[in-house]
């Protein structure tokens, strides 16, 4: 799978899922625990990024691309030939 894909990850602190956006993974605000709840944020390298401003329209687009490469993906298979 392309790393530059938005794909559902497991959270590195393990607790949620989150996306892969790039390098980064983003997670969004909602996949945090009740217990102890955050601020979106993207993560790489264990350096976190707090996205607090833009963490909807980063949940959105994470959600898109994740749609469309499901799509591309059953239509094409991985090698980007129709099934």
């Amino acid at each position: 799978m392309n790393e530059f894909c938005a794909t559902a990850v497991p959270k590195p602190s393990s607790e949620s899922a989150g996306y892969w956006l790039g390098g980064w993974i983003f997670i969004p605000a909602s996949l945090g625990s009740a217990a102890a709840p955050h601020h979106a944020y993207l993560e790489r390298d264990g350096e976190r990024i707090p996205v607090p401003h833009c963490s909807l329209d980063l949940a959105q687009f994470a959600e898109a691309m994740k749609r469309i490469e499901t799509k591309f993906s059953q239509h094409y298979g991985e090698r980007g030939t129709p099934v």
